[in-house]
């Protein structure tokens, strides 16, 4: 079957990132990002971003089919993130 691709499902999850041994200690949230076809199916990649896991800038899986990417409230300071990138110096 050829697939033109014009119709799309997507599936975000939304996370916590808490400090190790502190549930109660909030340090970020995450969304986790899958989006693909919805008539075929086929999943859509994520082209340009690297593999891995970051609080501090969006990342992919392996197969590059889901981002993971850091976001904050709108009415948190820019101070945040600052903390979270003097983290994973």
């Amino acid at each position: 079957m050829n697939c033109s691709h014009v119709n799309f499902e997507s599936y975000v999850s939304v996370g916590r990132i808490h400090e190790e041994g502190k549930p109660e200690v909030i340090t970020g949230y995450t969304a986790d990002i899958v989006i693909r076809c919805a008539d075929c199916k086929i999943p859509f990649e994520f082209v340009g971003v690297p593999g891995g896991y970051s609080p501090t800038q969006p990342m992919v899986n392996f197969d590059a089919t889901e981002l993971r990417a850091p976001i904050k409230p709108s009415s948190d300071p820019v101070e945040h993130v600052k903390v979270l990138l003097n983290r994973e110096k």
